[in-house]
C-alpha cells in the first residue's frame, strides 16, 4: 500500500485521525505511549511509522464505511462497534470493491488496529476467516497467467 501522507494517517480515505470518534483517538494515542516492556496490553510503540500509518489507514476506511452504513453504531465504544456482524459485512463490502488480496490486507490491518484500540475485544473468530482469505488471495495470485516471451522473440530483441 502506498503511503500518501505519512504525517496524517487516514487522510487517504477521507477519515483523518481527528475525525475518528474520541474514544478511538484516545485509545490510538495511548497504544503508542511509552510504557513498560512487560505490559500485557498490546501496544504499538514497536511498530515502524509506515506500519502505523498503514494500520491507521485501514482503520480509517473501516470507520468511514461504518459511519456510512451503520451510523447507529458510530457512538458505541470501539469494542462494541467491532461486532462480528459489522466486520463480516465490511469484509463482504470490500470484496465487491477490491481484489481478494487487498481484502486480506485490509482485514489483517483492521484486526491489528482493533487489538490496539480495543484490546479487550474478542477477535479469535476472525483468525479462521483471515486464513481462508489468505488462501483465496494466494490462489488468485497463482492463477494469474505469467508473462511468457518465446526465446526466438527474446533473441530478436537482443539483435
Amino acid at each position: 500500500m502506498r503511503i500518501c501522507n505519512p504525517t496524517k494517517p487516514g487522510n487517504r480515505l477521507g477519515m483523518p485521525l481527528e475525525a475518528w470518534p474520541v474514544p478511538d483517538q484516545t485509545a490510538w494515542h495511548a497504544a503508542f505511549a511509552p510504557g513498560s516492556l512487560l505490559d500485557e496490553q498490546p501496544h504499538g510503540r514497536d511498530l515502524r511509522p509506515a506500519s502505523r500509518v498503514t494500520i491507521a489507514t485501514c482503520c480509517a476506511r473501516w470507520l468511514a464505511w461504518l459511519k456510512a452504513k451503520h451510523p447507529d453504531a458510530w457512538h458505541l465504544p470501539p469494542g462494541e462497534r467491532a461486532s462480528r456482524a459489522h466486520i463480516t459485512a465490511y469484509i463482504n463490502a470490500l470484496c465487491l470493491e477490491v481484489s481478494v488480496g487487498t481484502v486480506f490486507n485490509y482485514a489483517c490491518r483492521l484486526k491489528s488496529a482493533l487489538q490496539l484500540i480495543a484490546p479487550e475485544t474478542e477477535l479469535s473468530w476472525l483468525t479462521p476467516a483471515l486464513r481462508r482469505l489468505e488462501r483465496k488471495a494466494r490462489a488468485a495470485r497463482e492463477a494469474k497467467p505469467k508473462p511468457f516471451v518465446p526465446s526466438a522473440q527474446l533473441y530478436a530483441f537482443g539483435i
